[in-house]
């Protein structure tokens, strides 16, 4: 069995064009499941569908169906937001004490640890069978885990001893991350 993680700074169609290659050195090395990172809420199949999250989305839901076009057993782990984002955050948090997204005020995410991501990747790559937990596993942190932008400002003021204000910035302006900001 082989893990995967693709790297989030990737365009859809490295995604896919990534995701393929390795699902077709996964077959060529006698890799017989793999257990992927994918998206929450991506499509239909996912508990919390959410509506597409646009070409990022899309490519994941094509690895998905190339793998299963190919005969290459898969589990999808699909998280929420993970808390290590914030690293994205850490020099403008540091130099400016603003934490800038484009969340808004009003919508919340549900966020969860990498921790917690792994080790349900563990528990799916060392079960016996290899599709026991499903094909598509949702991960979200629990409840009090759901927070807007400002609830984690000031999650991250109280951290760091000073004050962090919430700034509001557009979407970027890149067609394969329009879809992760639909709420």
């Amino acid at each position: 069995r082989l893990f995967v993680v693709l790297p989030q700074s990737l365009s859809s169609q490295e995604i896919f064009e990534k995701g393929k290659f390795v699902a077709d050195c996964a077959l060529e090395s006698g890799v017989e499941a793999i257990v992927r990172i994918s998206s929450l809420g991506i499509d239909e199949q996912s508990v919390n569908f959410v509506g597409s999250q646009g070409p990022l989305g899309d490519s994941h839901i094509a690895v998905e169906k190339y793998c299963a076009e190919v005969g290459l057993k898969q589990v999808s782990l699909r998280p929420t937001s993970m808390f290590s984002n914030i690293n994205f955050n850490v020099d403008e948090i540091v130099s400016n004490s603003t934490l800038s997204t484009p969340l808004g005020t009003v919508a919340k995410v549900n966020w969860v640890s990498c921790e917690d991501v792994a080790k349900v990747a563990a528990k799916v790559l060392v079960a016996t069978k290899w599709d026991h937990f499903g094909k598509i596993i949702d991960i979200t942190g629990p409840r009090e885990n759901t927070l807007g932008a400002e609830e984690m400002a000031q999650m991250i003021s109280a951290s760091v001893s000073k004050t962090i204000e919430y700034k509001e910035v557009d979407i970027p302006p890149v067609p394969d991350y329009a879809g992760l900001w639909n709420f």
